[in-house]
């Protein structure tokens, strides 16, 4: 910060009635140089026309920011401007600087969270149709179906991850919950694995429709059995088969949902999303500092911008606050 700021407040000083204090008193306090300050009160209207010059250019920076309906960076309004006709041609440099000095921003865009989740988690992936739609052919216990309802009630709605055995038609685990947190899905799988544990063999299939949370819970179920197979499947075909426990059973579950334990105190936890995103820039340099060095002082000046194409992971980390 310059100056001009303590000039300011000399002047403003000066002109108040009450004021005791000389001209030379009030610089040297300030640190400045009774010249400097003359300088300065001598060039107000040089100062007022370049303001008045600034507002004027700020006003077309304005009009190509808000050009087209969409917001934009200096390198887009300057664009725009070297595209009118006639053109416009603004520094980058003064263009940052009057976006800087009004408080004019530019929205950035965020990476898609549901490309990030599928990335990180590998939702892409599908197994192989080792069922081949035959789910009652294999007998007890041998293909189980997985997928997530979701249940009206109060204006609001409840999620209900189901566990299906296709032979019976037995529905050998559920959790409802109020939010699509995967703390229930995993939930479910360690009370299948326990109440129905002993029963499943390697020759168990999970059949699970794409998703995050089919991934997970299959992810998971592996971790418990690693001879169990997996499917992730596109076809819709897990829901089909258990949706008419929804349709006759929807009742009986949001009454054990309203009825649920509601004096227990649920812990605080603060959870801490970590992301990783990576991008390989190739330069020329002397030596490994001097790489390092240009790169960072490309990345400060935007030269590179790390967006969802260059995202490697997500982590979870939480820790509890009351304990």
């Amino acid at each position: 910060m310059g100056s001009g700021w303590k000039f300011e407040v000399i002047q403003k000083t000066v002109r108040e009635s009450e004021n005791r204090l000389s001209v030379s008193a009030l610089c040297d306090m300030a640190g400045v140089s009774r010249s400097g300050y003359y300088r300065w009160a001598g060039a107000a209207g040089v100062r007022e026309s370049r303001e008045q010059k600034d507002r004027d250019d700020f006003e077309l920076v304005v009009k190509a920011y808000s050009q087209r309906g969409y917001g934009k960076g200096a390198r887009g309004i300057y664009m725009c401007m070297a595209h009118w006709d006639p053109p416009v041609v603004m520094n980058l440099k003064k263009i940052r600087r009057l976006m800087d000095k009004y408080g004019l921003s530019c929205p950035v865009r965020r990476a898609n969270p549901y490309r990030r989740m599928a990335k990180a988690i590998r939702t892409s992936h599908v197994a192989d149709n080792i069922l081949g739609r035959k789910f009652t052919e294999y007998g007890s216990r041998k293909v189980l179906l997985t997928d997530i309802t979701y249940i009206p009630y109060n204006g609001t709605f409840a999620c209900l991850p189901t566990i299906l055995d296709a032979y019976t038609k037995q529905v050998l685990y559920y959790v409802l919950s109020d939010s699509l947190e995967v703390d229930f899905v995993l939930e479910t799988v360690e009370k299948l694995v326990k109440s129905h544990g002993i029963e499943l063999t390697g020759e168990t299939l999970i059949h699970s429709n794409q998703g995050c949370h089919g991934f997970i819970f299959g992810r998971n179920i592996r971790n418990e059995y690693a001879t169990w197979q997996f499917h992730l499947m596109e076809d819709g075909s897990a829901s089909a088969y258990w949706g008419h426990y929804y349709m006759e059973n929807k009742d009986a579950a949001v009454n054990d949902y309203n009825t649920r334990d509601k004096d227990a105190a649920p812990k605080r936890f603060k959870v801490a999303i970590i992301e990783t995103l990576k991008m390989d820039v190739e330069v020329e340099a002397e030596d490994q500092e001097q790489a390092e060095q240009m790169v960072a002082d490309g990345w400060k000046k935007g030269e590179y911008v790390l967006d969802a194409d260059n995202f490697m992971g997500v982590e979870f980390e939480a820790a509890c606050i009351d304990e």
